[in-house]
């Protein structure tokens, strides 16, 4: 069935097969050609059951992450020399809400898809591969810990979160690591890696057709079992943080902040979509790089400050970034400007229009338009073919009513500093 996200004329086939596997295909003019294989499953889901079942099982912290790694592990041939000797790259990625296995390249394409179709769908499971991988991982984790961006990255979500599993790092606590058995796994297989629970994406100058009949001939060689029907718990967050300071002593020479808001959304609108656009955008006009918010604190940091921001559940966290050798002086203005922001006309207006000619060159690349459609997918669980329409109406009052309901009352504070003991 072909389909299309109105306004900027991408268009893409969609089908969902019998076992539930769904199949988004869209068709470009780009010789490189890319298919990825995502479950729905990331590290926030610890804790779930099935239809039937009356208590929810708690797995360990990172267990999606270990399974990314264990099914590279295909007892029939070497994952990445299979895809190297077919023209391809591959590789795959954990988050918070997905999986996903991807390959791309401009040859062997149909050879290559069924591939990954087969690896990611035949685990191989032993005590003895689980016990060798723990060391991989755990030597990930540890490489990660020294990384002073990716520990600062990490610590600022734990500092939010008190329940929400999104406070712990996707690759999980190295105690859970070691912890976890060949059982854990095959469960969190068995239960999130059913072909209804999974989604196909592929892009490039193919036949969608085609494309389409290879997946399904190759889903129909294989057998599961009916399709689980799984409930995610659902975790009551506070709206106050875990911890409102965490102080960090490393061996560098600037010191780094993040200040992050906690913010309670249940009083703005229902539409995920459309508040998603507006908080990225909100984020845009505030934190312009020649913006007010930015001057004012110009003299006191080592550069410009940097964003992120994200949905949880009913929780918006917005995470401001800095270094300086004034992180006190610097966050007392980032507070005192939030607590009463403006945003003119002119800047939602222009903010607004660069971010719509983004989207209006999201078909300029296999990569790009992939993983706009395999995100989201994950997050919002379908596409809004409405998407582009939604940004593109949306007005600076429904913009400004939306953005004045934040409040912005829940904050923690993460200083990494130098360490005074270390010459």
């Amino acid at each position: 069935m072909q389909r299309q996200i109105k306004g900027i004329g991408i268009k893409y086939y969609y089908q969902k097969l019998s076992n539930g596997l769904e199949i988004f295909v869209i068709p470009t003019s780009f010789a490189t050609k890319m298919a990825s294989f995502t479950t729905k499953y990331g590290s926030d889901h610890l804790e779930f059951k099935k239809k039937g079942e009356a208590n929810f099982v708690k797995t360990p912290s990172g267990i999606a992450h270990f399974l990314e790694h264990k099914l590279f592990e295909y007892d029939k041939e070497s994952v990445f020399d299979f895809f190297h000797k077919n023209g391809a790259y591959c590789n795959a990625l954990t988050d918070n809400e997905r999986t996903t296995y991807y390959f791309s390249g401009p040859d062997n394409f149909n050879k290559n898809l069924n591939f990954l179709l087969n690896y990611v769908q035949t685990p191989y499971l032993t005590n003895e591969n689980v016990e060798k991988e723990k060391g991989i991982i755990l030597q990930e984790l540890k490489m990660r810990q020294d990384d002073n961006f990716i520990f600062l990255y990490e610590t600022f979500a734990t500092s939010l979160f008190q329940v929400h599993p999104r406070g712990i790092s996707v690759g999980g606590e190295m105690a859970d690591v070691e912890k976890t058995t060949k059982e854990d796994l095959m469960q969190c297989y068995e239960t999130f890696y059913h072909p209804s629970n999974m989604f196909v994406v592929v892009c490039g100058d193919i036949d969608p057709k085609k494309v389409i009949d290879v997946i399904q001939q190759n889903q129909q060689t294989k057998e599961f079992p009916s399709s689980p029907k799984i409930e995610l718990k659902k975790y009551d967050e506070p709206d106050e943080v875990a911890k409102k300071e965490i102080i960090i002593n490393r061996d560098i020479k600037t010191p780094k902040v993040t200040f992050n808001y906690k913010i309670n959304i249940t009083n703005n609108i229902a539409d995920r979509v459309l508040l998603d656009v507006i908080l990225d955008l909100f984020t845009d006009c505030v934190f312009d790089k020649h913006g007010e918010l930015n001057e004012k604190v110009s003299d006191l940091t080592e550069n410009d400050l940097r964003v992120s921001q994200l949905l949880v559940e009913k929780h918006w966290v917005l995470s401001i970034w800095a270094e300086t050798h004034h992180a006190v002086k610097v966050i007392k203005i980032i507070k005192e400007y939030l607590q009463d922001f403006q945003v003119d006309v002119q800047t939602f207006n222009r903010k607004k229009k660069n971010a719509l000619s983004y989207f209006l060159k999201l078909g300029d690349s296999t990569s790009g338009l992939n993983n706009f459609f395999t995100s989201f997918l994950a997050e919002h669980g379908h596409i809004d073919e409405d998407y582009y329409l939604k940004f593109k109406n949306l007005t600076y009052e429904d913009f400004m009513k939306e953005t004045k309901k934040l409040k912005f009352d829940n904050y923690s504070k993460v200083i990494m500093q130098k360490d005074l003991q270390k010459k």
